[in-house]
């Protein structure tokens, strides 16, 4: 059982920001955070540290022989036997280098630090003035497992730390306390996205997948993570995420090529498959609700993904229902549906369901 803050194969992955903002506002101390740059992490992890990882870990001989037999096929015939690294394409590497990581974060626990994990990215939170103590104590831990922490090439937030913004990038994410709102961020990111997406000639079905199953996940959850904001800066916040649904309407006018105003199209994304909808979440649509219930994104990461599914079934519905849609927003045409239940449309046949749902027939009446 790996540490709850090893989040690689967590079913929802713990936010950094959030995990430093929930500890900050704990009590009087200020904290900082500083961010590990562990030295070719998976290529010098010792083999001997994994078979002691494996035999802690009360794995069976057999087991731990089809292991090192995985380990070694990285490598060609030509070559003599190797006796470090793990490769990084893999689920059993990975998870093999958590194992010998593991022993670390519970003892940074123990001293009451915490980190967050994802792979070989590591952050640490400490009290303020404790950045080159943390860090050397972080060297001798990782060097008992034959690892090398790269001191000079570690990032933080304690002003000791030789960094004057108060301010460094994890996972994509600004923390400190200087850091630009999560909604800033967001939206900074979805637009770099978008362009991308953009960019490249690719079907219009994939593009719908992509834009689905990728790009908006990206960026409806943000209201959940803000944690420290105060109730005189939730009429600026809420702005900045009706914002971002305008982002995402009209990212998805372009592929859907409607000429529907952008608010109507915002409606189609919401409504549900049932009503003709394409039954999406968007981080504005649902802002006062996910603000009502952000605790749930302080919760043990593990029982996250499942909560906050079930807390959207239970709420959605009512949601949909209370609102006032145009009479040119519901169809019959449920496009939703038709979407999810395809692996492969052509241009064509995806233009005309769209066609279909924004009642644009007439495009396919024969001239007589």
């Amino acid at each position: 059982m790996l540490n709850n803050n090893q989040n690689h194969f967590a079913p929802q992955n713990d936010d950094t920001q959030t995990d430093t903002t929930q500890n900050s506002v704990q009590d009087d101390t200020i904290w900082d955070v500083v961010k590990v740059d562990i030295q070719n992490a998976f290529n010098e992890l010792p083999h001997d540290q994994i078979r002691q990882a494996l035999e802690n870990s009360a794995i069976s001989l057999q087991d731990r022989r089809y292991i090192f037999n995985h380990l070694q096929s990285r490598w060609a015939d030509d070559i003599p036997r190797v006796t470090q690294g793990v490769s990084t394409g893999d689920v059993i590497s990975q998870k093999l280098f958590l194992a010998c990581v593991d022993p670390i974060l519970f003892e940074l626990d123990e001293k009451g630090y915490r980190a967050v994990m994802y792979a070989d990215n590591l952050t640490v939170l400490h009290k303020r003035g404790e950045y080159h103590q943390t860090v050397e104590l972080l060297a001798n831990m990782f060097r008992k497992i034959g690892l090398v922490i790269n001191k000079d090439k570690c990032e933080g937030t304690d002003p000791s730390s030789g960094n004057t913004t108060g301010v460094i990038e994890f996972l994509g994410q600004n923390i400190g306390i200087n850091s630009e709102p999560i909604a800033v961020q967001i939206q900074k990111q979805l637009q770099t996205r978008i362009k991308a997406l953009q960019k490249y000639d690719i079907p219009k079905f994939y593009q719908y997948l992509i834009f689905k199953q990728c790009i908006i996940p990206s960026a409806n959850y943000g209201p959940f993570l803000e944690a420290s904001i105060t109730e005189t800066q939730l009429a600026d916040a809420k702005d900045k995420y009706d914002y971002i649904d305008i982002m995402l309407a009209e990212a998805m006018e372009e592929i859907l090529e409607s000429d529907l105003p952008t608010k109507d199209l915002l409606d189609v994304m919401l409504l549900s498959k049932d009503d003709g909808g394409l039954d999406l979440i968007t981080p504005g649509a649902y802002f006062d609700l996910m603000i009502q219930n952000r605790d749930m994104a302080f919760q043990d990461p593990t029982k996250v993904n499942k909560e906050t599914r079930d807390f959207f079934s239970k709420n959605r519905h009512e949601f949909i229902n209370s609102k006032q849609y145009p009479t040119n927003v519901k169809s019959e045409v449920k496009l939703g549906h038709c979407l999810d239940n395809f692996y492969q449309i052509t241009n064509k046949g995806f233009q005309y369901l769209v066609d279909m749902k924004f009642n644009k027939k007439q495009k396919y009446v024969s001239k007589m």
